[in-house]
């Protein structure tokens, strides 16, 4: 049922493009971010009954407030139509632009993701959505399977719903978000790894206990560009002529596209039982000292 519920969010379903507009002067948007999410999640504890509920039910009031349920996506808009929240939007001009609508849904989607910085990192609108609502199906399944069963969640929805099957993008960074977002609703009660709990249950009800900082949660794995996707191979193919066109850009600035080593080898160590797909080939560095042999493909 749950597959079947998920499915019809197809209709609301986005990519986004870290890799069109790096040169584009970005602030960072976490202030904004975090004041509206502390304010979400003070209206559902407003509201909830202590007395008839425990952790996995506050986790979905939580989800509610922050994201909506089943027909979700409330957090994405929020910041997509939210004029103060920097962002830089893609829609027309970026990579996705050029792709056939008979190669991929990508351009039968309503919208394409903006991409907003948070902490420094660039990212989609589109992760508020895998971390609030993806990472609360994954929190489900890790109440009945751990952590093992989150992960195969995410690689089922990426791999089908949301991923090779449809749009014909598997993402990694997506896979990421997902986790963190599983993680956020175990640290509702209780400790995980350093974040301290950030909710309390006391006789006057549920509190907060320390501000929500998005920070906490969001690395450069949630950047496209930098922890880059796997392709349907004629999705890839166009991806790859697309990203091309912007090696001018990269050889002008290729800080904008590049993670240190030691950052990247700990991201990779840190995620390794997500089992993200290999996906090196697809940033700039690789493709655009490649390019004369891939102008050819």
């Amino acid at each position: 049922m749950v597959w079947i519920l998920l499915g019809l969010n197809l209709l609301w379903g986005a990519e986004t493009d870290q890799y069109w507009g790096r040169w584009i002067e970005l602030e960072n948007a976490h202030q904004q971010i975090n004041q509206e999410i502390n304010f979400r999640i003070d209206w559902a504890l407003s509201t909830f009954n202590p007395d008839e509920g425990d952790h996995k039910s506050l986790a979905h009031e939580l989800a509610w407030a922050l994201d909506g349920y089943i027909v979700y996506d409330r957090f994405f808009k929020w910041v997509e139509e939210n004029p103060s929240v920097p962002k830089v939007e893609t829609r027309g001009k970026g990579v996705w632009s050029t792709l056939s609508k008979w190669i991929s849904v990508i351009q039968h989607a309503p919208h394409e993701a903006s991409t907003v910085k948070m902490g420094g990192v660039r990212l989609g609108t589109d992760k508020f959505s895998h971390f609030f609502t993806h990472g609360y199906y994954c929190y489900l399944d890790y109440l009945q399977g751990g952590e093992e069963a989150c992960v195969e969640y995410s690689h089922h929805t990426e791999s089908i719903w949301y991923g090779r099957v449809t749009t014909g993008v598997f993402s990694n960074a997506d896979m990421v978000a997902n986790f963190e977002g599983h993680l956020f609703y175990r640290n509702l009660l209780k400790k995980v790894g350093t974040l301290e709990p950030l909710l309390q249950w006391t006789d006057n009800g549920v509190l907060r206990m320390r501000e929500f900082d998005i920070r906490d949660h969001v690395n450069p794995f949630w950047d496209e560009a930098l922890n880059t996707s796997q392709f349907r191979p004629s999705v890839g193919e166009h991806f790859l002529s697309a990203i091309l066109d912007l090696c001018p850009e990269y050889e002008r600035n290729p800080n904008l596209y590049e993670i240190s080593e030691a950052e990247d080898q700990f991201l990779r160590q840190k995620y390794s039982h997500l089992e993200l797909l290999s996906n090196k080939a697809y940033r700039m560095s690789q493709v655009c000292s490649n390019k004369s042999s891939l102008a050819k493909i």
